[in-house]
Parts: C-alpha cells; structure tokens; sequence
C-alpha cells in the first residue's frame, strides 16, 4: 500500500505539472519529458483520466465533486484538482484514485 501512496503522490504532481505547462509557454520545453514520465506510468500499468470538460451527475463513481453552479441544470466538470488514477489489472481497470473536481453550468 505504501507503495501505491508514493505513486499516487507522483501522479499527482506530474499532474500539476502538466496543468502549468498549459499556462506558460515559456515551460513548452519540458512537454516532452512530462510525457516520457507518463509512458513510463503506462507500462507500470496505471491510467491516468483528466475528465476535464466531461459531463458531471451524482450517479458517477469516478469523482468526488465539489458543484459551483445550479445543480438543477446539466453540469461539466470545469476544474480538476486531481486526475482519475486506474491500475490494470487481469485486463481490467480498477479505480485506485478518484479525481477531485468543480463541476459547474
């Protein structure tokens, strides 16, 4: 399980690494390395879903949801403060973090 924590908190911050790179430009020179990384977390059979722009309802399982807007009207996941990590195992992926989001209209 250790093992697991340490990985997830790698995740995480690759995470928001790549989050940054999209806002400054300057930072481009890194994509390459920041993708080599996720590869690597590929082949250790992990995935990892930035569910950014995806419709949000309280019967998905993939996400703790903090709602900004009417919960009335459909909502979109505007904000992802950590992805959606899976871990495959026999063929089959098993959710080992779910994303943390802001879902508004």
């Amino acid at each position: 399980m250790h093992h697991q924590q340490a990985l997830l908190r790698l995740i995480n911050q690759l995470f928001e690494a790549e989050k940054k790179l999209s806002r400054n430009q300057d930072l481009q020179v890194l994509a390459k390395n920041l993708e080599r990384m996720k590869a690597a977390l590929e082949e250790m059979e992990l995935r990892i879903i930035n569910p950014i722009g995806e419709p949000y309802n309280e019967l998905r399982t993939d996400c703790e949801c903090s709602i900004a807007g009417n919960p009335d009207k459909a909502l979109f996941i505007r904000e992802v403060l950590k992805p959606a990590v899976y871990e495959i195992i026999q063929n089959r992926p098993q959710i080992i973090q779910k994303a943390v989001v802001i879902a508004d209209n």
